[in-house]
C-alpha cells in the first residue's frame, strides 16, 4: 500500500521544486563538522542548498519557527561514517523522497536517520525535522501528537481532536515549508497497515492524554503526508512492510552489518583512542566474532569499560568463545544504556532479535520452524534440499519426507521470502544455498532453548543428515560428502538422547571420519571416531552384533593416532580391543583378523619389524580358515609387503605388492585410490632398493593421477610427492627436489601442524637441499669442494613418517 494524500489537499506538479539537472550529478552528503550544535556550517550547507533550494530566500514563517524535533542527541564522537548515507543523500534530492532503511535488527537502522536527520537540519536550518516511533500504534499517535503540539495547530489539545489528520493536512500543505520525517521501527505490518479501533482509540484518550483519538477506521499508513516541499525516511526490520510504504523499490536502502574495518573503528571510539593510535589485532578478532553488528560492539564495548582495568578486549574475547553460557551471558547483557536507542526498545542483542523470532513465529509458525531448523546448520552454505519439506509440526520420532513436492517447495518460497525480508537469512552465490550470521544463529539457538525446543530440533537435524549422508565415504560419494562435511562438523556438538537416533549418527560419525581422514582432516576425524565408539560402547557394549562396526572403528581411531605420532596410545588401544574380541568372539573370527592387522600396522610404525611381520602372517593363515573377503586379505598382503621392505626383503616384498597391485587394478581400474596407493607402495620398494630411475618413473606415472582423483593437498599425494622428492635428491637433481620438498612441508604444516615429523624432516631436506645446490654452484666457479657429511637417518625418519599416512 502506497501513502495517500489528505482528499482536500492539491499538490503542487513535482517539476516544480525538482532541482536543476546540473544539481543532481555527484551527489554526495555534506561533511558537516560534528559540533554538537544544530549550528550550519556555510560551505556544507550550500551543498545541501542545491538539491533543496534556499527556502529563506523565498520567505519563512515567524510562527512557529521551523525546528527539529528528535528525542536523541547527535552521536558528535563515535559515529562512524557509512556509505548509506551518500545513497540517502543522492534520493533526499527528488521532491517528495520516501526512502526506507531495511535490515537486520541491531545493525544501525536508527543511528543512520539520526545522522541524516541532523544533516538535514544543519544543510537547512527552516526544515522542520520530525521523528515518530512506529512501534505501535499508540507510539504512532503519540509521535503525531508531538508534531501538532510543536507547530501549534488549532485544538491539537483538544481530546476528542482528530490528530491524525490534522497533522496530515498540515504537512502535506506546501505553503507550510520544508519538513523531514523519520518513521521509526515500522516494523509490524499489523500496526503500520492494519485498521485502527476508534473504540480502542477513544479508550486510549480517556486513560491518557498523550494519546489522541481518531475518527475514521483508517489504517496508520493512510496518515502519511505528501508534499513536494517534505520526505520521510522509515527505518524496518520488514523489508514488506517498506515495499508497502515506499513508491520505488530502488528507493529501499539494505543496511547490513558494518565492514571490519567499520566495526573496528567502531570499538576504538567507543573505548577510546589507543596509545599508538591504532587499531590492534583483539579489536579486529572481537569484531568479527561479533559479525560487525553495531549494537554488539556497542555493547561489547561498554561492557569492557564497567568492568575495567579487569575487563579489556582480550578477556572479553576469550569469554565470547569459551561456552557457550558464556557467551550467552555477555550477548543478554541488560542494563547498558545507549542515549542513541529508543528507551522503550530492548537492550541486549540476543533479545531485539527475538523479538522478531516471536512475531515470526506468531504471523508465520512456518517460517520460525525453517528458522529453526535452518540455525543448527553450518551457518555459511545451508543447502535448500535438506530443508524443503523438513520442518512440518511432526516431531523428529514421526517425520518422513512427503509426497507433495510442489505444495512443499510453494510454503517453502513463502518462509524463506518471509526470513529474508527481515534479513535473519541471505541467499548464498549458488541459488540452493543460503547463509546466516553467527550471532543470529546462536540468538535462534538460544531462543529454542529458553523454549525447551532445542533438543528436538537438534534431533530433527541429525537425523536429516543421517538420511542424506551416504554410508560409503568412498571416492564415489567424495562430492556429496564434501557438501554435507561441513553441517555433520557442527552437529558433533549437539547432545543427543534418542536411542534410535544415537544409533544411526554413531554409524554416519564413523563414515564421516573415513571421509575427513582421506582429506586430511585428521584432528576431527579421530574425535568423530571416538564418538562413535563411544556411543555404540554405551548402547551395545560389545554385544557381537556391533562388534564389526566397533573394530573398524578403533582401526580408524588408531589410524589417526598413528598419523598424528601417538604410537604408544594407538598400540595400548589396538592390544585392549583385540583382547576384548578374542574374548568375545574367539580367535578365529574375522573382526579378530582386521584388528591384528591394525596393531602389526602400529608395530611396524614403532620399528618391531619381526613382530609385525608375524602377526601378519598369523593373520593370514588365518584369513585362510575364514570367509574373509578378497580385498581385505589383498590389504593384508600390502602390509606384509610394507613390512618386508624395512627389513631389506625386496624381493619377498616386490613380488607381494606386484600381486596386489594387478588385483586392485582387477577389482577398482588404474584410477581408484587403493589401485595408485599400490603404485606408491611399489615405488618405494624401488626406492629402497636403490633403483632411482624405475622408482622416479612409477612416481612420475603415479603422481598426475593421484593429484586427479585425490586431490594434490591428499596425504597419499602428499607421500608420493616426497618419495619423487627423495629420488631426486639421491640423483643429485637438488634443484628439482627442492619445490617438491618445499609443497611436502605445506601439505603436511596444514594437515598435520608446523610441529610434526613429517614436516620438520622435509623442512631439514629443504635446508640440505638448498646447501647442495650452493655446493654445486661453488664447484662450478671454483673446483671440486669436500662434500658435507649427510645424515642418512633422515630417510628412514621421513619414511616412517609417512608411514604414518
Amino acid at each position: 500500500m502506497t501513502r495517500q494524500p489528505a482528499q482536500d489537499i492539491t499538490t503542487a506538479p513535482r517539476a516544480a521544486c525538482s532541482p536543476s539537472p546540473n544539481a543532481l550529478t555527484g551527489l554526495q552528503y555534506p561533511n558537516v563538522a560534528l559540533t554538537g550544535q544544530a549550528t550550519a556550517h556555510l560551505g556544507d550547507v550550500n551543498v545541501y542548498n542545491q538539491y533543496y533550494g534556499n527556502p529563506t530566500a523565498q520567505g519563512s514563517r515567524s510562527q512557529p519557527r521551523p525546528t527539529i524535533i528528535i528525542p536523541f542527541r547527535r552521536d558528535v564522537r563515535d559515529f562512524v561514517e557509512r556509505d548509506i548515507l551518500k545513497d540517502l543523500a543522492e534520493r533526499w534530492s527528488q521532491p517528495a523522497a520516501c526512502v526506507a532503511i531495511v535490515g537486520l535488527g541491531g545493525v544501525g537502522k536508527t543511528q543512520i536517520a539520526i545522522e541524516h536527520a541532523y544533516r538535514c537540519r544543519d544543510a537547512d536550518l527552516n526544515m522542520w525535522i520530525f521523528w515518530v516511533h512506529a512501534s505501535s500504534a499508540e507510539r504512532f499517535q503519540e509521535g503525531y501528537k508531538d508534531i501538532a503540539a510543536t507547530l501549534q495547530l488549532t485544538g491539537w489539545d483538544n481530546p476528542q481532536a482528530d490528530i491524525l489528520s490534522m497533522v496530515q493536512r498540515w504537512l502535506s500543505n506546501e505553503h507550510n515549508g520544508r519538513w523531514t520525517m523519520v518513521l521509526d521501527n515500522a516494523d509490524d505490518s499489523d500496526v503500520i497497515f492494519g485498521l485502527s479501533d476508534p473504540k480502542t482509540d477513544a479508550q486510549i484518550a480517556t486513560s491518557s492524554s498523550s494519546a489522541p483519538a481518531s475518527s475514521t477506521n483508517r489504517s496508520l499508513s493512510t496518515y502519511l503526508p505528501v508534499s513536494p516541499n517534505g520526505s520521510i525516511l522509515i527505518t524496518s526490520r520488514y523489508r514488506r512492510v517498506a515495499e508497502g510504504l515506499v513508491d520505488y523499490h530502488k528507493d529501499i536502502l539494505e543496511l547490513t552489518a558494518m565492514t571490519v574495518e567499520e566495526a573496528a573503528n567502531l570499538l576504538s571510539k567507543k573505548l577510546g583512542p589507543d596509545k599508538n593510535g591504532t587499531i590492534e589485532d583483539d579489536h579486529i578478532c572481537l569484531v568479527q566474532e561479533l559479525d560487525c553488528i553495531p549494537l554488539a560492539v556497542s555493547h561489547a564495548a561498554a561492557f569492557i569499560l564497567q568492568r575495567a582495568p579487569r575487563m579489556d578486549v582480550a578477556n572479553y574475547l576469550q569469554k565470547l568463545r569459551s561456552t557457550d553460557a558464556d557467551r550467552d551471558r555477555l550477548l543478554a547483557v541488560q542494563g547498558i544504556r545507549d542515549a542513541r536507542r529508543d528507551e522503550k526498545s530492548t537492550k541486549s542483542i540476543l533479545t531485539t532479535w527475538h523479538i522478531s523470532f516471536e512475531h515470526i513465529q506468531i504471523v508465520q509458525p512456518s517460517a520460525a520452524r525453517l528458522l529453526a531448523l535452518m540455525s543448527l546448520f553450518d551457518r555459511q552454505a545451508i543447502p535448500e534440499d535438506l530443508l524443503v519439506g523438513r520442518y512440518s509440526m511432526a516431531s523428529h520420532s514421526s517425520w518422513k519426507p512427503q509426497s507433495n513436492q510442489d505444495s512443499l517447495q510453494s510454503t517453502f518460497e513463502d518462509d524463506i521470502s518471509t526470513l529474508e525480508a527481515y534479513s535473519l537469512i541471505k541467499s548464498a552465490a549458488s541459488d540452493n544455498l543460503f547463509t546466516m550470521h553467527r550471532l543470529v544463529q546462536h540468538s535462534t539457538q538460544k531462543w529454542l532453548e529458553l523454549q525447551d525446543k532445542l533438543l528436538d530440533w537438534q534431533e530433527r537435524f541429525v537425523q536429516i543428515l543421517i538420511n542424506a549422508c551416504p554410508p560409503d565415504a568412498g571416492l564415489k560419494n567424495w562430492s556429496r560428502w564434501q557438501a554435507l562435511w561441513p553441517h555433520v562438523r557442527t552437529a558433533t556438538a549437539y547432545s543427543l538422547l534418542d536411542k534410535d537416533i544415537l544409533t544411526g549418527w554413531a554409524q554416519l560419525l564413523y563414515s564421516a571420519s573415513r571421509y575427513g581422514t582421506h582429506h586430511g582432516q585428521l584432528k576431527v576425524a579421530e574425535d568423530m571416531a571416538r564418538k562413535s565408539l563411544n556411543i555404540y560402547e554405551n548402547i551395545y557394549g560389545l554385544n557381537p552384533v556391533c562388534t564389526s562396526r566397533i573394530v573398524r572403528i578403533v582401526d580408524l581411531v588408531t589410524h589417526t593416532l598413528c598419523f598424528e605420532g601417538d604410537f604408544a596410545q594407538a598400540e595400548k588401544m589396538a592390544r585392549l580391543a583385540l583382547e576384548g574380541i578374542r574374548n568375545n568372539l574367539g580367535p578365529n573370527d574375522h573382526e579378530t583378523v582386521l584388528i591384528m592387522a591394525t596393531l602389526a600396522e602400529i608395530l611396524r610404525k614403532r620399528g618391531r619389524h619381526q613382530q609385525a611381520e608375524d602377526l601378519l602372517r598369523e593373520a593370514l593363515k588365518e584369513t585362510a580358515k575364514l570367509p574373509v573377503a578378497e580385498l581385505d586379505v589383498l590389504i593384508l598382503v600390502g602390509q606384509l609387503a610394507d613390512v618386508l621392505t624395512d627389513q631389506d626383503k625386496f624381493d619377498e616384498a616386490a613380488e607381494l605388492h606386484r600381486h596386489a597391485f594387478s588385483e586392485f587394478q582387477k577389482i577398482y581400474g588404474n584410477e581408484h585410490p587403493t589401485t595408485l596407493l599400490s603404485m606408491t607402495c611399489i615405488s618405494r620398494v624401488l626406492y629402497a632398493q636403490g633403483r632411482y630411475k624405475d622408482a622416479e618413473e612409477m612416481l612420475l606415472q603415479t603422481l598426475p593421477l593421484q593429484e586427479k582423483v585425490l586431490g594434490a593437498h591428499n596425504g597419499v599425494t602428499l607421500r608420493s610427492v616426497v618419495y619423487l622428492a627423495w629420488v631426486l635428491y639421491k640423483k643429485g637433481d637438488f634443484a628439482d627436489a627442492l619445490p617438491l620438498f618445499r609443497r611436502a612441508a605445506s601439505g603436511f604444516e596444514r594437515m598435520l601442524g608446523a610441529d610434526h615429523a613429517s614436516v620438520m624432516n622435509c623442512k631439514e631436506r629443504l635446508a640440505s637441499c638448498t646447501e647442495a645446490i650452493k655446493d654445486v654452484e661453488l664447484a662450478e666457479r671454483h673446483g671440486p669442494i669436500p662434500s658435507r657429511p649427510r645424515d642418512a637417518s633422515h630417510v628412514l625418519e621421513v619414511e616412517q613418517c609417512l608411514e604414518n599416512d
